[in-house]
């Protein structure tokens, strides 16, 4: 997952990075250990921490109900999944090339 951080440039757009399975595999997606832990340690409000996946089976199930903002990019296995709307990220896009800086502000400020 660090890799994936640095690969894609992500590092611009967050603070910190939790790779979830340096937690153990029982806080794995979808449980929302993580996710609450970083808007803990952070002092946010879920609503100002956004995830990227591309996974709808597991990646916004357990974090959306509490107000996390989610984005999906629509790539490898799952790129033609498409789910209930519990399962389903706040938006999608096909590439991260695809989201900017208007986007995470307006997710963010929403």
């Amino acid at each position: 997952q660090k890799n994936k951080i640095k690969e894609l440039c992500l590092n611009k757009y967050m603070v910190q990075s939790y790779p979830t399975r340096q937690f153990g595999i029982k806080y794995e997606k979808p449980s929302p250990f993580v996710f609450n832990l970083i808007a803990s340690k952070e002092k946010v409000e879920p609503s100002k921490v956004i995830y990227f996946g591309d996974n709808p089976v597991k990646d916004f199930v357990g974090i959306k109900p509490l107000g996390f903002k989610t984005i999906r990019v629509l790539r490898g296995n799952y790129a033609n999944i498409f789910l209930d709307e519990q399962h389903e990220a706040h938006i999608a896009f096909k590439s991260f090339s695809e989201i900017n800086e208007n986007i995470i502000n307006s997710l963010t400020n929403a």
